[in-house]
């Protein structure tokens, strides 16, 4: 019994004996400094989801639309695709584009949606 005690102290122990043989230091030069010194950068992250609604359109079909938190950006998921849209204000016309400069603008008027594509008919939906 006592033998065993011992071997098992000593199985947890030597795993720490071993860490304590470092000496904290890394070989070489920082890996997080630069040639301009030890700065650091502010990670901006991406707007997160403020809420979902789900909207039935006239051809039957069901679109769901994630308003993010910054109002300038939505979600828009059709047909088992999603694509992204931007304001260039808050609370929209919403553009597709990389810049919100592409062809389809989706327009939010309270519970009611329009999706509007060149050389399409409007698309008019409901939540």
């Amino acid at each position: 019994m006592f033998r065993r005690l011992v071997c098992q102290r000593a199985a947890l122990l030597l795993p720490l004996a071993g860490l304590c043989a470092c000496d904290g230091r890394t070989k070489g030069p920082d890996p997080a400094a630069n040639e301009s010194g030890n700065t650091s950068t502010a990670v901006v992250l991406p707007p997160s989801i403020r809420k979902t609604t789900s909207y039935r359109c006239k051809d039957k079909s069901i679109v769901s639309i994630d308003f993010l938190d910054d109002d300038r950006t939505i979600n828009l998921r059709d047909n088992g695709g999603i694509s992204q849209f931007r304001a260039a204000k808050p609370g929209g016309p919403y553009n597709s584009g990389p810049n919100g400069t592409g062809g389809t603008t989706v327009v939010v008027k309270g519970d009611d949606i329009s999706i509007e594509q060149v050389g399409k008919e409007p698309r008019q939906c409901k939540s």
